[in-house]
């Protein structure tokens, strides 16, 4: 009896179990509930490690192999070799009519020299532009031989160097006593200027939280860069200030250039945000603003600008 009576309570549990189950299903509160314990269940699995291997972990930066840069900034042709390749365009140019000889012992700018000028639109842009870009044939052999002042040049004394005190570094005196004189020219356009007088007080660079003697030097610095895309620049074009900061070229052209389209381009959102109200207190309405790294702008323009300095 005593077995039976035991059996018929399972049973009768097991019923109220079903039921229960059953109506659970059916209610969508104890559905949620049911997920969100669920949830709770599986967060309290500790995840899985994904650190590397000790192996990989323990290796020391030094130990690595140097990194092959193919371009200025790696292996990747980017806005820098573009800024670059005039300057040193122009440096190769003056000192192959100066002393032709040094620039073979300049094998890695020449190298980068070289793979530049390769660029399909580098050699689109100088064809464009009637460029004549120089070529180094023999470069890889001259090289590989030493040249015979390395040979007879004694081995230099180590001179400890004294901390900079101010006043002109003695640059020019130390380029003197290794024989390279510079030879300084005229300004080509010394009247390009631009007056600042005439312009409100909210494009000059003194509004962009600096100090008044920083602003005046800025003005100076930027004064041959302004004029020359101001001439440079037609009704229409589009033109971008890379790395703008708080936009003391790109405000200055959208003043300038009415009727030019500016796009200042900016990875820290306080400068932008500063250029921004610079813009909106001169009322200008030619001119856009993208926070993000140069390397991700992909737009057409006509012109670009960068004052880094």
């Amino acid at each position: 009896m005593q077995q039976e009576m035991k059996s018929n309570k399972t049973d009768e549990r097991k019923e109220v179990q079903e039921a229960t189950s059953q109506n659970s299903l059916q209610d969508p509160s104890s559905l949620e509930l049911t997920a969100a314990l669920s949830k709770l269940g599986v967060q309290d699995v500790p995840p899985k490690t994904t650190r590397e291997p000790a192996h990989i972990r323990k290796t020391k930066t030094s130990d690595l192999p140097s990194l092959e840069h193919v371009f200025a900034e790696g292996l990747y042709f980017t806005l820098t070799d573009v800024v670059l390749l005039p300057c040193i365009h122009q440096f190769l140019v003056s000192l192959q009519k100066v002393s032709p000889d040094k620039i073979y012992e300049l094998p890695l700018i020449t190298g980068w020299y070289e793979r530049v000028l390769q660029v399909h639109s580098v050699q689109k842009a100088a064809a464009a532009t009637n460029i004549k870009f120089l070529h180094f044939p023999h470069m890889n052999t001259r090289h590989q031989e030493p040249s015979a002042s390395s040979k007879t040049e004694p081995q230099e004394k180590e001179v400890p160097e004294c901390h900079f005190l101010g006043g002109p570094r003695p640059t020019m005196t130390k380029l003197k006593d290794h024989g390279v004189e510079a030879d300084f020219s005229p300004h080509p356009c010394p009247t390009q200027t631009i007056d600042w007088g005439s312009l409100p007080a909210a494009v000059s660079p003194a509004e962009g939280k600096m100090s008044s003697d920083r602003a005046l030097r800025k003005q100076q610095q930027l004064n041959n860069l302004l004029s020359v895309v101001s001439n440079m620049a037609k009704p229409g074009n589009t033109i971008v200030d890379f790395c703008s900061g708080g936009g003391h070229v790109g405000i200055v052209l959208a003043y300038l250039l009415p009727s030019c389209q500016i796009i200042l381009i900016e990875n820290k959102e306080e400068s932008l945000m500063r250029a921004r109200d610079r813009s909106n207190g001169l009322g200008l309405t030619n001119i856009w603003f993208v926070q993000a790294n140069l390397d991700y702008f992909t737009g057409n323009f006509n012109i670009g600008v960068s004052n880094l300095y």
